[in-house]
C-alpha cells in the first residue's frame, strides 16, 4: 500500500522534481525534517531553566534512539560529519550546568553578526527566528519568545528498504516523545515527523471507511427491496436475482482489484470508495434490465424473453459502461500518481463488473424467468406462489407499474408548451451560473486540510502558524561551469539578488556570498578577481565569521575552482499555496528572462507547489479528451446526430454546473476533487444516455410522444438508480475526513445534476429538436407507407369471404421482435391456410415489410 504524500499527490516528472535532483548533487536540500515545538505550560516562561532542562531531556532521548547516527543527515555527504539538527540547546553546549540565565545567554549568543556556527551550517544569528517563536513571527526581544522549535534532519531515501528503516525510526521517535510528555515539568510537546502528514491523511482515509461499508449495505438492501416487490407480488419479484447481481458485482470488484495488484499498481486508501461506485453503476443496470423484463408477455418462451430484454437494454448499459470505462482510462495518463492509481483500479473493476453482469447475471435472469413460468415464489423458489384473489389478474400478467405511470404523466407535463419554456429557461440559467462559477473556481488547497478533525497534526500546524514565520527559503542554483574570477561573472551573481528583491512575491532579504566576499576582500585589502580569486576565496571560507558560506559554495576536490554556488532568497510568508505557486512561477520567469547566467530557483517545498501549477492544465486536458471520446463512443450507439449532440451538450453543461456547485460548496480544484471530476465524466452520461436511447427506440410518431414513451419505459429505473446512489452517499456527510466530505459534496452534485439533466432537461430538448432526428424521419416515413398500404389493401377484392381467414390483429398492436431478431410491423399480414387468388385478381400484390433494428 502506498501512502507517501510525495508519491501520491505530486507530479513525478515536474520541473521542481528535476531541479531538486540536479541541485541535490551539490547542496543538501532533500532532507526529512522531524520537528518538535515546545510551548510552556500555564503561565510559565519557555526561556527558563526548567523548560530548557525539559528540552535537554528530549534531545538526549532522540539522539539515543537506535540507528539515529546512521540515518541522520550530514551537512555534506561525508559520513564522518556530525548529524544536522536545529536546537536552542546548542547555544548552551548541551550541558546542564550551562543552563543558567537563559534569556541573557540567548540574547548574547544570537546577536548579529555572529561567528557561532550551529550544526545546520548557519550562524546562531541566522537561526534565531527558526528556533524561537513569537506571535510577531520575528524575535525583536527575547522576552517575547513563546515557543521553541527543534528540528532533527534525516537523509531522504529512495529505496524501499531504506525507507522502511526511516519510517520505523520515525515511529520510535514519536512514541518516545509521547511517553516523555508525562515527565515534562514545564513543557507541552507538539511534534510532526516527515511521515506525520502521510499518517494523518491515511488515518483520515481509513477512519471513516465504516461509512462506506454501511453505505454498501444500504444500497444492496434498497436494491433488493425495490426489485423484490415483497408486498406486491409473490411471483414476479426479483429479490434473489438482485442478490445474485450484487454478488456478480462483488466478484467483478474482486477481480479488478486482484488484476490491479498483480500488475503492481499501488493501492491507495481512496480506492476504497470504488466498491460503492461500481455497485451504484451495477444497480442502475439491474433496474434497467429487470424493468424491461417485467414488461414482457408471459406467452414468450424463456429464450425469447431474455433475448428480447437484452436486445433492448444491452446497447444502453454497454454504452454507459464504456463511457465510464473510457473516462477512467483517459485519466490514467494524469501526472498525479494518486489519480493514475485510482483510475486503473476503477477501469478494471468497472470492466469486470460489466462482463459479469452481461454473462452471469443474464444467466441468472434466465433462471428467474423459468422460476416465474413455473409459478414459484420469489424469495423461496421451492414453494409455489398462491393463486391471486378472485377477480385479480394473474401474477405474471404484464401491467404498467405505478412508477411508469408517474413518469408518463411527468413526460406529458414536460412536453407542454409552458413546460418546455420553463425548463429551457431554467437549464440555460443554470448553465450560465455554472460558467460563471467555473471562472470563480479556487485552486487554493492546503494538504493539511486532508487531516481529519481531532488529529494531533492539526494542533501542531496551528501552533507552528501561530508562532513561526512560514516564509519559504529557496536557493538560486548556479551549477554550470563559470569563471568566477571575472568581474562580469561576479556582477551577474550579484544581480541575482536584485532580481529576487524586485520580485513582488519575495522578501527584501537575500544572502549572496559574492557580496560578502567582495566586502571581506575590501576590508582585508585583498584582490577579489583574477588570479588571486581562489586563494582569497579559501581564506574567506576559513574565516569564522564567513565559514557558513561554505554551504553556498561548492569547491572542487582540489579546491582550485568553484563547481557550483547558490544565492539564498525568501518568499513572503503566506498560508496560501496559490500565492506560493505564483511566487515559484514568477521567480522562474524573472530569472530566466533577466539573469545573464544560467540559473534556476529551487526549494524542497516547490515539489508540492507543482500540483497547483499544473492542476488547471491537467483538468482541461482530461475533460477535453474525455469530451472527444464521449462523442466518438455515443455516436455508434445512438446513430443520430441530434441525439448525440444533445447528450454531449448535457455532459458539457453538467461539468460547468458542477464547477459552479464546487464554488458554492467551498471545494477547490485539487487532486482529490479532480478524481470526482473524472467520475463525473462517466456518470454524467449515464443518466442521459438511457433516456436518449429509449427515445430513439420508441415507435411513437412525434418527438413529444417519443419523450413520454422513453420516460415511461426507463425513467423510473434511472430515477431509482440515482436515488439508491444518493441514499448511499448521504452517510458520508457524517464523516470527519475532509477527503470524504469532498467526495460527498461532489458526488451529491454529480447525481443530482445527472438526474436533472436526464429526467428534465434532455427530454425537453429532445422534444424540441427531435423533429430533425434521423430516427424520427424514418419512423414517420414508415408510418406513412403503412397507412398507404393499409388503405389500398382495404379496397382490394381478395376473393370470397370463405377463402379469407380472420387476421389476429391484437398481436400487432404492440410491435414485437420475432425469434430471428426482425422487428415485425403492422405491414405483416398473417394468413391461415389461405392466399389471395392472384389469378382472379392479377393486380393484387402481397407485400411484407420488415425493419431490422
Amino acid at each position: 500500500m502506498e501512502k507517501r504524500t510525495v508519491k501520491l499527490f505530486i507530479p513525478q516528472d515536474s520541473q521542481a522534481m528535476k531541479d531538486l535532483g540536479k541541485a541535490e548533487e551539490n547542496f543538501r536540500l532533500q532532507l526529512r525534517s522531524e520537528t518538535i515545538i515546545i510551548v510552556a505550560k500555564g503561565d510559565k516562561q519557555v526561556l527558563s531553566t526548567q523548560c530548557f532542562n525539559d528540552v535537554l531531556q528530549i534531545h538526549n532521548a532522540v539522539t539515543r534512539l537506535p540507528l539515529y547516527t546512521k540515518l541522520c543527515a550530514k551537512i555534506t555527504k561525508n559520513s564522518s560529519n556530525p548529524c544536522m539538527f536545529l536546537n536552542p540547546l546548542e547555544l548552551f553546549n548541551f550541558e546542564n550546568k550551562n543552563i543558567l540565565n537563559v534569556s541573557a545567554r540567548v540574547k548574547e549568543k544570537t546577536s548579529c553578526p555572529s561567528s557561532f556556527i550551529m550544526s545546520n551550517g548557519r550562524t546562531s544569528c541566522q537561526n534565531v527566528n527558526l528556533m524561537f517563536g513569537t506571535e510577531q513571527h520575528r524575535v525583536n526581544d527575547v522576552s517575547q519568545v513563546k515557543a521553541l522549535r527543534l528540528v532533527y534532519y534525516l537523509q531522504e531515501t529512495n529505496s524501499d528498504s531504506d525507507y522502511s528503516k526511516v519510517i520505523s525510526w520515525e515511529a520510535d521517535f514519536m512514541n518516545t516523545l509521547k511517553s516523555l510528555q508525562k515527565n515534562m515539568t514545564c513543557s507541552n510537546i507538539l511534534l510532526a515527523t516527515e511521515r506525520s502528514l502521510d499518517d494523518a491523511i491515511d488515518d483520515s482515509s481509513g477512519s471513516d471507511i465504516r461509512y462506506f461499508a454501511l453505505t454498501f449495505t444500504v444500497m444492496i438492501n434498497f436494491a433488493s427491496f425495490m426489485l423484490g416487490k415483497i408486498f406486491r407480488n409473490p411471483l414476479t419479484g426479483h429479490s434473489l436475482l438482485g442478490t445474485g447481481g450484487v454478488i456478480c458485482v462483488g466478484l467483478g470488484i474482486a477481480a479488478g482489484f486482484g488484476l490491479s495488484m498483480m500488475s503492481q499498481t499501488p493501492f491507495v486508501k481512496i480506492v476504497g470508495v470504488l466498491p460503492f461506485l461500481v455497485v451504484g453503476v451495477a444497480i442502475d443496470d439491474m433496474f434497467i434490465i429487470t424493468d424491461e423484463l417485467d414488461r414482457q408477455s408471459k406467452d414468450k418462451s424463456v429464450i425469447n424473453t431474455v433475448s428480447y430484454v437484452m436486445q433492448h437494454t444491452g446497447p444502453s448499459i454497454t454504452m454507459t459502461t464504456v463511457t465510464d470505462l473510457v473516462a477512467f482510462a483517459v485519466s490514467t495518463t494524469s501526472e498525479f500518481p494518486s489519480i493514475q492509481y485510482f483510475c486503473i483500479y476503477a477501469a478494471l473493476t468497472i470492466t469486470f463488473a460489466y462482463l459479469l453482469i452481461v454473462t452471469v447475471f443474464v444467466a441468472l435472469v434466465t433462471f428467474d424467468v423459468k422460476r416465474i413460468k413455473a409459478n414459484r415464489r420469489n424469495c423461496l423458489p421451492i414453494c409455489f406462489a398462491p393463486e391471486p384473489k378472485e377477480g385479480q389478474p394473474p401474477w405474471d400478467e404484464p401491467k404498467q407499474a405505478v412508477s411508469s405511470r408517474i413518469m408518463e404523466q411527468w413526460g406529458k407535463t414536460l412536453t407542454t408548451p409552458l413546460g418546455k419554456v420553463i425548463v429551457v429557461v431554467l437549464s440555460l440559467g443554470l448553465l450560465g451560473a455554472g460558467i460563471y462559477g467555473t471562472l470563480q473556481t479556487s485552486e487554493s488547497f492546503n494538504r493539511s486540510l486532508l487531516v481529519r478533525d481531532g488529529n494531533p497534526y492539526k494542533d501542531f500546524i496551528k501552533t507552528q502558524n501561530k508562532y513561526f514565520d512560514d516564509a519559504i527559503e529557496f536557493s538560486v542554483v548556479i551549477d554550470k561551469s563559470l569563471d568566477y574570477s571575472t568581474k562580469e561573472t561576479q556582477t551577474a551573481v550579484q544581480k541575482l539578488g536584485d532580481i529576487i528583491r524586485s520580485n513582488n512575491y519575495c522578501k527584501n532579504q537575500t544572502r549572496i556570498w559574492v557580496d560578502e566576499f567582495k566586502s571581506y576582500c575590501h576590508r582585508k585589502h585583498l584582490v577579489a578577481e583574477r588570479s588571486s580569486f581562489m586563494q582569497n576565496m579559501r581564506k574567506f571560507l576559513d574565516d569564522p565569521f564567513y565559514s557558513h558560506f561554505a554551504r553556498d559554495v561548492k569547491l572542487s576536490p582540489d579546491k582550485r575552482r568553484i563547481v557550483a554556488s547558490r544565492v539564498i532568497g525568501y518568499i513572503q510568508g503566506s498560508d496560501s499555496p496559490v500565492f506560493q505557486r505564483d511566487a515559484m512561477l514568477s521567480l522562474r520567469k524573472d530569472l530566466s528572462s533577466k539573469s545573464t547566467i544560467p540559473v534556476y530557483p529551487i526549494a524542497r517545498s516547490f515539489i508540492f507547489l507543482e500540483q497547483y501549477a499544473i492542476i488547471v492544465k491537467e483538468t482541461i486536458k482530461n475533460l477535453s479528451i474525455a469530451s472527444a471520446v464521449i462523442l466518438i463512443i455515443t455516436g455508434p450507439f445512438l446513430v443520430d446526430f441530434i441525439a448525440t449532440f444533445l447528450v454531449f451538450f448535457s455532459f458539457a453543461s453538467l461539468i460547468f454546473e458542477l464547477f459552479g456547485l464546487m464554488v458554492i460548496w467551498g471545494v477547490s480544484l485539487n487532486s482529490i476533487s479532480m478524481i470526482n471530476l473524472v467520475m463525473a465524466i462517466g456518470f454524467s452520461v449515464d443518466y442521459s444516455a438511457h433516456i436518449a436511447l429509449a427515445f430513439l427506440k420508441s415507435r411513437e410518431s412525434t418527438p413529444e410522444e417519443k419523450v413520454v414513451d422513453s420516460l415511461k419505459s426507463v425513467g423510473a429505473s434511472v430515477l431509482l438508480g440515482g436515488f439508491s446512489t444518493l441514499l448511499g452517499i448521504s452517510l458520508t456527510s457524517l464523516s470527519n475526513s475532509e477527503i470524504f466530505r469532498i467526495f460527498f459534496k461532489m458526488f451529491f452534485g454529480i447525481v443530482m445534476l445527472g438526474l436533472l439533466h436526464g429526467l428534465v432537461f434532455l427530454p425537453v430538448y429532445l422534444a424540441i429538436f427531435g423533429k430533425w432526428s434521423t430516427f424520427l424521419q424514418i419512423t414517420a416515413a414508415t408510418e406513412t407507407r403503412v397507412d398507404d398500404v393499409d388503405s389500398r389493401a382495404d379496397n382490394v377484392n381478395l376473393g370470397s369471404d370463405s377463402d379469407i381467414h380472420e387476421v389476429d390483429n391484437s398481436k400487432y398492436e404492440n410491435p414485437a421482435y420475432r425469434d430471428d431478431g426482425i422487428l415485425e410491423d403492422k405491414l405483416d399480414v398473417e394468413w391461415k391456410n389461405a392466399t389471395p387468388d392472384t389469378e382472379q385478381n392479377p393486380n393484387v400484390k402481397v407485400t411484407t415489410s420488415t425493419t431490422r433494428f
